[in-house]
C-alpha cells in the first residue's frame, strides 16, 4: 500500500482500519486499470484522486448536492475533512448505517466549512479596453 495514499485516507478522517484498507485497495485497482504499469508515486497520486472522487460523490449524495454545479462546495467540504479534526471522521460517508449519526456528522462537517476572509464580493467586472500592438519584423 503506497504510504501517501494511506496518509491521505488518514488525513481526511477514514479512521476504520478495515474501511481504510478496503478503500485504498479499491482505489489502487481503479488507478491501475486506467494507467497500466507506472511508477509508484504516479499510481499513488491517481489512487488519491480516486479517493477524492469517491468522497465528493458520497458528500454530494449525503447533502443532495450536484457533483458538477456544486464542485466548489464539495471541494470545501473535502478540505474541512482534511483539516484533521479528531472528532470528525469520514467513515460515515462510506458506511451506510445509523442515519441519525450521519445527519449529525454532516451538520458538524458543514459547520467546519472554510470561509473566505474577507467574504467574497461578487461584483460585475467593468469593461476593459483591448489594445493591440503590432510589431513590424525586420
Amino acid at each position: 500500500m503506497p504510504q501517501p495514499l494511506w496518509d491521505y485516507l488518514d488525513r481526511v478522517g477514514v479512521r476504520n482500519e478495515a474501511l481504510r484498507a478496503s478503500l485504498a485497495r479499491q482505489c489502487l485497482i481503479h488507478a491501475r486499470k486506467g494507467a497500466g504499469l507506472q511508477v509508484a508515486e504516479q499510481l499513488a497520486a491517481e489512487a488519491i484522486e480516486e479517493v477524492q472522487r469517491r468522497l465528493d460523490r458520497a458528500l454530494a449524495q449525503g447533502l443532495g448536492l450536484h457533483p458538477v454545479r456544486d464542485a466548489a462546495k464539495l471541494a470545501g467540504l473535502r478540505a474541512a475533512l482534511a483539516m484533521g479534526q479528531p472528532d470528525l471522521s469520514a467513515d460515515f460517508l462510506f458506511e451506510g448505517r445509523d442515519a441519525d449519526k450521519r445527519e449529525e456528522q454532516l451538520a458538524r462537517l458543514i459547520a467546519r466549512l472554510p470561509i473566505a476572509t474577507p467574504p467574497e464580493a461578487h461584483l460585475p467586472m467593468p469593461a476593459q479596453p483591448f489594445h493591440f500592438v503590432f510589431f513590424k519584423s525586420s
